[in-house]
């Protein structure tokens, strides 16, 4: 099958982690032989956005067009103002970003189906295109658009049940996102729940700087992006509590957000900035190495679709906490992996983070390693193959 994918979130050469998961589909998608083209919009970085910003930079080093570890992909340039402004011009934007290269390649090579990931504004574009050249559409919501994009407007909303509306298939990672779209009206034989997969990640060196701080300590460790709803402000809280009876415990952050001047002083207003480790942004080769010198994995956020940093800690055999109700929850919960939490409950966190350091919690850390081991790309790919299939003997919306 010839299938065109439809992300902004795709990596890139200036940026290996943005997507990530998009690429390992494709790229299992293709060794079961789909021919996949890819197409990322890419907002245009002005100057001095590009200096002063480094997700900016990113933007404005990721080439127009690519072969990415084997795959084409194409950036088209988007307008993107900062802080979504004007995000209900999104859609036609990117539509309009994409249709000639699109319609080219259709041209020279009929597309099966068109993939979309994220209902807005990749769906709400991929929609139009996909009735121009009379094509099914297969749609992957990862939570951003149930969970935040339909409350900021009507007009959002609207857009979005649109994306959803025309779509001949939708595919969730979790009975989370499985319960969310069938509120917004997805019937359930349009509905697909398929597990995201894991990439097992390359071995590391951690910074001699950051090995040196480490040794001979217990590590708490997120891998995340910086942002409210990630929770990292509630594993300081739980830290502040925790330090008198475990002074050394060390807390590592790896990732960037624009919460991080927050977070840092939150960290000295709790007396506990001696103890936390910003380590920042590192490319996914190099992360397995602070996972691999951690001790439990924390991660208590919301709005999480699914979340595939629990099933890479799991996988280094560390025991994960994440937050009630949220993707990975049932996961969780049905194998004694780690704890749950409700979102904001700093002593309940506290707790679990003292359990899951005490000894017996490397029983849990087996159960994960061994439940991680069962999520792989090629069993994803190949329940969304029959989804594409189905979707083409059904037609169009």
């Amino acid at each position: 099958m010839h299938i065109l994918m439809i992300s902004h979130l795709y990596p890139s050469k200036s940026d290996d982690v943005n997507g990530s998961f998009v690429h390992s589909q494709v790229k299992a998608l293709s060794k079961l032989g789909c021919t996949v083209k890819v197409i990322a919009p890419t907002a245009i970085a002005p100057f001095p956005l590009y200096i002063i910003k480094e997700k900016w930079r990113r933007f404005h080093e990721t080439p127009k067009k690519d072969i990415f570890e084997g795959i084409e992909v194409f950036y088209p340039r988007i307008v993107r103002a900062p802080k979504a402004v004007l995000f209900e011009l999104a859609g036609i934007n990117y539509c309009h970003a994409m249709k000639k290269y699109v319609l080219a390649q259709h041209l020279r090579h009929p597309f099966d189906i068109i993939h979309a990931q994220v209902a807005y504004p990749d769906g709400w574009a991929a929609a139009r295109l996909a009735r121009r050249l009379n094509l099914p559409l297969v749609l992957t919501l990862h939570g951003q658009e149930l969970q935040k994009i339909v409350t900021w407007s009507k007009g959002l909303k609207k857009q979005v049940q649109t994306a959803l509306d025309s779509a001949a298939a939708v595919i969730v990672a979790s009975e989370k996102m499985q319960a969310l779209a069938e509120k917004y009206g997805v019937a359930r034989q349009r509905l697909h729940l398929i597990y995201n997969g894991l990439d097992p990640l390359p071995r590391a060196e951690l910074p001699g700087e950051i090995s040196g701080r480490i040794k001979g300590k217990k590590v708490l460790l997120s891998v995340s992006r910086l942002e409210e709803e990630k929770g990292i402000q509630h594993n300081l809280k739980a830290l502040a509590l925790l330090k008198d009876k475990f002074p050394d415990l060390l807390y590592i952050i790896v990732g960037t957000g624009s919460c991080q001047g927050k977070l840092r002083a939150l960290a000295r207003s709790l007396r506990v900035d001696k103890q936390v480790i910003f380590a920042g942004h590192y490319p996914r080769d190099k992360v397995q190495a602070f996972y691999e010198n951690s001790d439990v994995f924390s991660l208590p956020s919301k709005d999480e679709a699914f979340g595939i940093v629990y099933l890479e800690a799991m996988a280094a055999g560390l025991p994960v906490i994440g937050t009630e109700g949220e993707g990975i929850a049932p996961i969780i919960k049905e194998n004694p992996a780690g704890r749950l939490v409700k979102f904001g409950d700093i002593e309940a966190l506290a707790s679990g983070i003292l359990e899951l350091l005490k000894p017996a919690a490397k029983t849990a850390g087996k159960v994960g390693k061994k439940l991680a081991s069962l999520f792989t790309w090629e069993e994803n790919a190949r329940k969304t193959i029959a989804v594409y299939r189905a979707a083409n003997e059904e037609g169009i919306k």
